[in-house]
């Protein structure tokens, strides 16, 4: 299972139009940052960016991936 999780983190992290290491959702005054087309931070729920830092590694890496697949099926105008 943890192999399978890295495999599916490597594949989201080659998809992902924005790193995974970019995960701050707010800028200092509390604007979003994520308005750009297939940004996986646009596909997380409000709830989880809230509580982003108390997630652990494996949790942020599953939201991650879900997040990206969600972006990388999004057109816009």
């Amino acid at each position: 299972m943890i192999v399978e999780l890295e495999k599916m983190f490597e594949e989201a992290k080659q998809l992902a139009m924005v790193k995974y290491s970019d995960d701050s959702f707010y800028d200092a005054n509390g604007n979003v940052l994520s308005e750009r087309v297939h940004d996986w931070r646009n596909h997380v729920p409000e709830e989880f960016k809230r509580d982003w830092a108390y997630f652990s590694e494996r949790e942020r890496k599953l939201i991650f991936i879900m997040a990206v697949e969600a972006a990388s099926n999004e057109e816009w105008d």
